[in-house]
């Protein structure tokens, strides 16, 4: 049985300490097995070699924690960002019906909030 997205999440996992800290450090694995304990250890190892192959981890001599690189480091970036547009349009699809209706949605949400931290050089279109 293949799980999907099982390596993003080990990733995002990992990445979640260094997210809050900006401090790398090595990471268990054993937490990692303890975290995805619903599924089969050998899936969660064999995602582990793949993000070792794919140059995202590192191992520690020891073979008992892993390391971010700067390639997984950059993905985990990636992720957050591509999480945050998530998080926002659920947000707006949900408000969606009560706007339609022209009911006060529960939270405000502004469209424009999906471009903060893309990219600095769009100009707003002007309203003539």
């Amino acid at each position: 049985m293949e799980f999907k997205n099982l390596e993003s999440n080990i990733l995002y996992c990992i990445g979640d300490e260094w997210i809050q800290s900006k401090k790398l450090k090595a990471f268990k694995k054993k937490l990692l097995f303890e975290e995805f304990s619903d599924i089969p250890g050998k899936n969660i190892e064999d995602a582990i070699e793949s993000l070792k192959n794919n140059k995202f981890l590192e191992m520690t001599p020891e073979n008992d924690r892993v390391i971010l690189t700067q390639k997984g480091l950059s993905q985990i970036e990636a992720m957050q960002h591509y999480r945050r547009v998530r998080d926002q349009i659920k947000i707006f699809v949900e408000q969606l019906p009560d706007t339609l209706i022209n009911k006060k949605p529960d939270i405000e949400f502004d469209p424009r909030q999906l471009l903060n931290g893309i990219s600095a050089d769009l100009n707003p279109i002007s309203e003539d």
